[in-house]
């Protein structure tokens, strides 16, 4: 028993195959660094709109470069219906993609964003990205927005509030 106390202890652990540190972002580390649930495996909204990550390349906001997705859709969703038929079109509508559809909010709660109109190029959980024919990228939120397109001779309304629900493409 004499001399333990200058026994030193060493506790640590020392593992061959050492994990390698991800490169992230300062704001990325913030976010995870953070002590909400949700926080540690993803960044707010704010940290999203601070490093730019929704935004769509400048290059890119041009509607004359989706009208071609315009036209691929026109012919999905026609060729959709026909396989359907107008019976059960309301819920194949719901399940269907919108990507490239023409799409107009016919009614929002936010005033800014109704009246928008242009082809849907990007659809997340809450939101449809559509650029407009005067080469803007706006992100409309779905549940306080209803949306309309025409699809050969139907007009269809969208309720946002019930396109929240569905699965969006992985």
């Amino acid at each position: 028993m004499q001399g333990t106390r200058r026994l030193k202890i060493d506790n640590r652990i020392h593992l061959d195959n050492k994990v390698q540190e991800r490169n992230l972002s300062g704001i990325a580390i913030e976010a995870l660094q953070s002590h909400s649930k949700r926080s540690k495996k993803h960044m707010s909204m704010k940290q999203h709109k601070k490093c730019g990550s929704l935004d769509l390349p400048k290059d890119l906001c041009k509607f004359e470069k989706f009208k071609p997705m315009h036209e691929m859709w026109k012919n999905y969703i026609t060729e959709l219906i026909k396989s359907v038929g107008t019976s059960q079109m309301a819920q194949c509508l719901l399940g269907a993609d919108l990507h490239g559809a023409h799409i107009l909010v016919a009614d929002c709660k936010m005033a800014a964003f109704k009246g928008v109109s242009g082809i849907m190029i990007r659809e997340t959980a809450e939101t449809f990205g559509i650029i407009t024919k005067d080469d803007k990228f706006k992100v409309v939120l779905k549940k306080i927005s209803v949306f309309m397109l025409q699809v050969d001779c139907w007009k269809i309304t969208l309720h946002g509030d019930k396109l929240t629900s569905r699965k969006v493409g992985q």
